[in-house]
């Protein structure tokens, strides 16, 4: 039960690692007129 929730919180973690990096590019990226 406990491994479980650790993959749990680390594909979690992972997703929100993952939207971070598509939001800072996105706001980085410059928008096309």
């Amino acid at each position: 039960m406990g491994a479980t929730m650790w993959c749990w919180d680390l594909n979690l973690g992972s997703l929100e690692e993952q939207l971070v990096l598509l939001t800072t590019e996105q706001s980085f990226q410059p928008h096309p007129p």
